[in-house]
């Protein structure tokens, strides 16, 4: 049995393959936008568990004293440390960065 070239079903097989592609794109592009759906529903205090993820507590932070020249700013040391450093900015420019064990921090 001799193979003999039909244009009509090489055009044929690639449309088929083409639509298969197609379908498959459609089908994995909506699979991944459900799964982010799902995702985004999810309360992010329940995610943040199933994930093991620990946001530190924010400290609570005082002015003690204000001047031209400085600021003497003052905060709570937490319990259970969980930050390497704190950074103070003014604006959108780094003045400090200050290690965790301090409590305060004067002029800069």
């Amino acid at each position: 049995m001799d193979l003999v070239y039909d244009p009509r079903l090489v055009s044929t097989i690639m449309y088929a393959a083409f639509v298969f592609r197609v379908t498959l794109t459609i089908f994995s592009v909506v699979w991944v936008l459900s799964r982010v759906a799902r995702l985004w529903c999810i309360p992010r205090p329940s995610l943040m568990k199933r994930l093991g993820v620990e946001i530190p507590s924010l400290p609570n932070v005082t002015i003690d004293n204000l001047s031209q020249e400085s600021v003497t700013l003052h905060w709570d040391v937490l319990e259970k440390p969980m930050v390497a450093r704190y950074q103070v900015y003014l604006g959108d420019d780094l003045r400090k960065e200050i290690s965790d064990q301090l409590a305060n921090v004067t002029s800069w």
